[in-house]
């Protein structure tokens, strides 16, 4: 029984690292390269903005405003993630105490 723990506890510690390994890099980089992409092209069009382009800038302002909520949705599961992952570990660690 006690292995059978100590492999779960291994299990969990690899879970955590593989969470935290996968939100570092999507967060540093699809939501960053997304974002700098999209306020890039918004301050080209107000540059242009002389042309008419209003419409071309509302969609991109919307753009830039999904991205955010997307990031804030990304974030809030990824929490989640973590709470769960460290519930878990704490259960294994009280039955690793029962034992």
């Amino acid at each position: 029984m006690n292995e059978t723990c100590l492999l779960m506890q291994q299990s969990q510690a690899i879970e955590q690292t593989m969470i935290r390994a996968m939100n570092a890099a999507i967060n540093q980089s699809m939501f960053g390269t997304c974002m700098k992409l999209t306020e890039q092209l918004y301050f080209i069009v107000v540059k242009l903005k002389a042309y008419e382009f209003d419409e071309l800038l509302q969609q991109i302002n919307l753009q830039v405003q999904f991205l955010t909520e997307s990031h804030t949705e990304y974030l809030k599961h990824q929490d989640e993630l973590e709470s769960i992952s460290i519930k878990q570990t704490q259960a294994l660690n009280q039955i690793m105490d029962i034992f």
